[in-house]
Formats: C-alpha cells, sequence, structure tokens
C-alpha cells in the first residue's frame, strides 16, 4: 500500500510540475506575441538625415527603425523597447500603421513593474510622411528629413579665420558673409548672424555633381547655381525654389574672440 501511495505522489508532483512549465512557456509565448515586429514601408526603407547634418535623422530597416543621435550612435527602436520618461515608467511600443504615403509607430505609457498602461497618459505617436523621393516630413516634430545626398562626397574641413585679417574683416560685422574657395569641394561661405552665431556652407551646389559651373554665387543672403539658377538660403541653408531639392551641406562654426573655427 506505501508503495502505491509514493508512486501516486510522484504522479501528482509530475504532473504538477508539467502544468507549471507549460503556463510558464504560455506566459512566455504570451510576452512574444506582445512584442511589436516592426515593418516599415518600402518607401521609408533608407537613411534620413536632418538638413545639413550629417548624423542625425532615422534609418528605416525591414525590421527596424534606427534614431540617430547626432553623436555617431544608433538607438534600434526594437533593441530599446522601453523608453524611460521617469523612475518606473516608460514607452513601449504598441503598434504601427501605414498608408502608400505615411507611417506611424504609435507607443503607450506603462509601468515597468506590473506592464500595465498608466491610466490618464498621453500615448506618444511617431509619425512619417512622404514629400517626395528625396524627403519625408516627420510630422510630430514639423522638419523635412532628407536622405543621404549622392551628389557630394564631402572633405574633411578643419579650419581657423582670424577676423582681424583684413579679407575676414568685413565678419566682424551682421550681416556680412565672406566666400573662401581653397576649401571645401568649390569654396565655403560664411555668414555672421548676429555675431554670435555664424553659418558656413558648402558652396558647390548640393543638387547635381560638381562640375565647371556648379560653383555658386552670393548676392545678400541668396547663394545661386550658375548651372541651373537653383537657389538657396546661406542662413538656413534651405532650397528657395522646390522642398524636395537638397540643402547646401552644411559646416560647423564657433567664435572665440577673433577667431573663427569651421569644421565638420
Amino acid at each position: 500500500m506505501k508503495k502505491i501511495i509514493s508512486i501516486l505522489l510522484i504522479a501528482v508532483l509530475f504532473a504538477s510540475c508539467s502544468f507549471d512549465d507549460n503556463q510558464n512557456s504560455n506566459d512566455d509565448n504570451q510576452n512574444d506575441n506582445n512584442i511589436l515586429e516592426l515593418s516599415p514601408p518600402n518607401w521609408i526603407l533608407d537613411t534620413w538625415l536632418k538638413s545639413g547634418v550629417s548624423n542625425e535623422g532615422f534609418r528605416f530597416e525591414q525590421n527596424d527603425i534606427y534614431i540617430l543621435d547626432g553623436a555617431n550612435d544608433e538607438i534600434s527602436f526594437l533593441d530599446t523597447r522601453i523608453e524611460v520618461l521617469s523612475e518606473g515608467h516608460g514607452y513601449i511600443l504598441k503598434d504601427e500603421l501605414e498608408t502608400s504615403s505615411e507611417y506611424w509607430v504609435n507607443t503607450e505609457i506603462i509601468d515597468e513593474d506590473t506592464g500595465q498602461t498608466l491610466e490618464g497618459t498621453i500615448p506618444k505617436t511617431w509619425k512619417w510622411e512622404r514629400v517626395c523621393s528625396t524627403g519625408i516630413n516627420q510630422i510630430n516634430a514639423g522638419e523635412i528629413l532628407r536622405n543621404e545626398n549622392p551628389n557630394l562626397i564631402i572633405p574633411l574641413l578643419d579650419m581657423n579665420i582670424n577676423l582681424n585679417l583684413p579679407e575676414y574683416n568685413a565678419l566682424k560685422f551682421p550681416g556680412n558673409s565672406v566666400e573662401i574657395y581653397n576649401q571645401g569641394i568649390k569654396g565655403i561661405v560664411v555668414y555672421n548672424v548676429n555675431n554670435s552665431f555664424y553659418t558656413a556652407y558648402e558652396l558647390s551646389d548640393p543638387n547635381h555633381l560638381p562640375s565647371s559651373c556648379s560653383r555658386m554665387t552670393i548676392e545678400g543672403i541668396i547663394a545661386t547655381c550658375q548651372c541651373d539658377g537653383n537657389r538657396y538660403d546661406i542662413v538656413t541653408g534651405q532650397t528657395q525654389d522646390d522642398q524636395c531639392k537638397y540643402s547646401m551641406i552644411q559646416y560647423q562654426v564657433e567664435r572665440t574672440g577673433d577667431n573663427i573655427h569651421i569644421w565638420n
């Protein structure tokens, strides 16, 4: 009799362990099912950058989205499923929607301990709209992002100019610009906005390959291509003609005393 009871107890324990294992497996499967699998549409599969910036924007791949933060770092949407907002709270990917010209990724704010959506909170939505073949609009940020410019390969640039030299003296006064032809591809233009803020842009027209006529001329704050008349604002770098055209290539600028450092 004792032997029979022992066998029954072992059987009950085995069944209980099997149930727990199945339950844990089901829970794991349920958690896996709750993880969003991203699938961006074909028209957005590319790298899209902020105007004039070489490493800040988004890269869309078939199964993921990467945030390019401007510091040569890439942040994966899937690898960082929860973006911490404050202690114990974060965003979790919820779903995605797409049309022929728009793409959304929706998130919910959750309690990281319970995994439950926090009541009374506002979800965050990432939304992009196709403007043209060279540009998308990040709607919730209100700016146009461009795919990488295939026309220009930018050489490294690191130079200093002394404002006390006669050729650069005009840059001591707001509203003036100076063109420097022995730098960049076709030269660069430096513009004094307000004595503290300066801009610097490549003079080669960004919307076609460099050629004998692609060096732009400056009149006021407008740069004009000699090949086809493309026009750009040297304060913002933006095109004056068509939002689907590439913006001017921008260089970094910093003034310290009477010295201006320009680099990329």
